[in-house]
């Protein structure tokens, strides 16, 4: 995993390479953890995270979260919470066959582009896909049905799928992400300063958390005020069969 600053000052685009064949580790916490310091100083920088599986194509994926402590798996959730409510807008470039942390990352970031070939595997634990904080994103942007086959089967996510599904933005050849600092291919020449640097990015920072990521329980919502409820009233007993008022007795 490489962290690299491309540009100075606060206008710098911020890009991680990770290894998506990997297991949960600190040292993969820690390098996510970075990019979120380094964005968080950097008050106009854009975050670009590189998903690729570096492994051999015959080794089989290691299994997400793999012997993590419960301690570990909490610093990782806090992370990826950290990630989705940056200031900063984030992108994710995904190439070929991904696992691990894959999905989780794609789906804690603004905008995810991937090659026509990729094809997202569900982390799995023990043959089973890892639930974690990952089940909560996915039916919060997916919908339910779509988590609930994912969640079943556990079945690779192929492309076209997963941008019919809404777990990917826009599908790019490879050619077209391969530039160190690469943004969405569909946004227009000079998109950078249209979208992120002279508009969006200023705009982006003032959008309530409710807009940006959907995922938490501080992310509900918002209800209008409503007024307090009427008392309750006590019941009517029940009154026999020819009662009118005036056989009430006097007092």
């Amino acid at each position: 995993m490489t962290t690299d600053l491309i540009g100075l000052g606060d206008q710098a685009d911020i890009i991680l390479d990770i290894d998506t064949s990997t297991a949960l580790t600190d040292a993969l916490i820690h390098s996510v953890s970075e990019v979120c310091d380094h964005a968080e100083d950097a008050t106009d920088s854009v975050v670009i995270l590189r998903l690729a599986d570096h492994s051999l194509p015959s080794t089989p994926d290691a299994a997400w979260p793999g012997d993590a402590e419960v301690h570990t798996v909490n610093k990782w959730e806090r992370t990826l919470r950290r990630l989705e409510r940056l200031p900063a807008p984030t992108i994710a470039v995904v190439e070929g066959a991904v696992g691990g942390p894959a999905l989780e990352l794609l789906l804690a970031v603004d905008y995810r582009i991937a090659t026509p070939d990729v094809a997202i595997r569900p982390p799995l634990l023990g043959g089973v896909p890892w639930p974690g904080m990952l089940l909560h994103r996915l039916s919060q942007q997916v919908g339910v049905a779509a988590s609930r086959r994912i969640a079943l089967f556990g079945t690779e996510i192929a492309a076209e799928r997963a941008l019919h599904t809404g777990i990917l933005d826009e599908l790019a050849p490879a050619a077209d992400l391969a530039t160190p600092s690469p943004l969405p291919p569909s946004w227009p020449p000079g998109s950078r300063a249209a979208n992120w640097r002279s508009g969006a990015a200023s705009s982006w920072t003032r959008l309530p958390p409710a807009s940006r990521s959907p995922s938490g329980p501080t992310l509900r919502p918002a209800t209008a005020p409503c007024a307090a409820p009427a008392p309750r009233r006590r019941p009517t007993p029940p009154r026999p069969r020819g009662w009118r008022r005036e056989h009430r007795p006097h007092q």
